[in-house]
């Protein structure tokens, strides 16, 4: 048997030493008398009745007046509830800032609508029997009468509403604003 161990490589070495480590140390406890939880309990509870009973100096809490510094120490400064820096809450001169901001609103509504009108392209109409159109085919769409067709320009969304569809028109509305998209014409020769 030395024999093996000797021709053993290192796991083998440090596995059968960490078997009898774990041999000793389940020996002690196995073998040890049985009082050891019952006893810490016990030694546990004498130990807090002996600082319950014996109040300390160093113990009793004093009350200390601060210093207040004007400025930093009389008002809240990070107030979650406060509205005061919220644009949302903007509340001082409000019947002006409502007219401008109403004025700006409009106009950059329009300007954006401008722009929409340039990129939107009428590629074809589809006609009926009659040959009457009635529906249209603009920007990978194809829209009737009252069908809506989402554009987003920048941050802001438009739903322009087909209006109605002319012989080479079409005309889309977006509150009271009206775009009229017309056919590209080609020459034939």
């Amino acid at each position: 048997m030395t024999s093996r161990l000797r021709n053993a490589n290192g796991k083998t070495v440090a596995a059968i030493v960490l078997v009898c480590v774990m041999a000793l140390l389940w020996g002690r406890v196995l073998l040890k008398d049985k009082a050891g939880p019952a006893t810490a309990v016990a030694q546990e509870l004498q130990q807090l009745e002996q600082v319950n009973t014996q109040p300390s100096q160093s113990d009793k809490i004093l009350a200390v007046k601060l210093n207040v510094v004007e400025g930093r120490h009389d008002a809240l400064t990070s107030n979650m509830f406060s509205t005061d820096h919220w644009r949302a809450f903007d509340l001082g001169n409000s019947a002006v800032n409502i007219s401008d901001s109403q004025d700006n609103l409009e106009t950059r509504h329009q300007a954006n609508l401008e722009k929409i009108a340039k990129t939107l392209n009428l590629e074809a109409m589809i006609r009926d029997a009659d040959g009457k159109p009635y529906q249209i085919f603009v920007n990978d769409a194809i829209l009737t009468v009252g069908s809506v067709l989402t554009v987003k320009e920048g941050p802001e969304q438009y739903e322009l509403t087909l209006k109605e569809i002319g012989e080479n028109e079409a005309v889309f509305d977006w509150n009271k604003t009206s775009i009229t998209l017309k056919m590209t014409e080609t020459v034939e020769k």
